[in-house]
């Protein structure tokens, strides 16, 4: 996985394939998500122009 460092992460990472995710838990997710939308720009006008395009 790039940007892992270290074993013991990589093997941490790996046990995500495990992971069972049911629909109860995607709507649960879905009404936090609803609840708290993205509001305005991700970056300001400052750190955008450090941005490469």
């Amino acid at each position: 996985m790039p940007g892992t460092k270290k074993i013991k992460y990589l093997e941490e990472n790996i046990k995500s394939v495990d992971l069972k995710i049911t629909e109860e838990d995607f709507k649960q997710i879905d009404n936090i998500l609803n609840k708290h939308p993205n509001i305005g720009e991700r970056y300001s006008s400052r750190e955008n122009s450090f941005l490469k395009k």
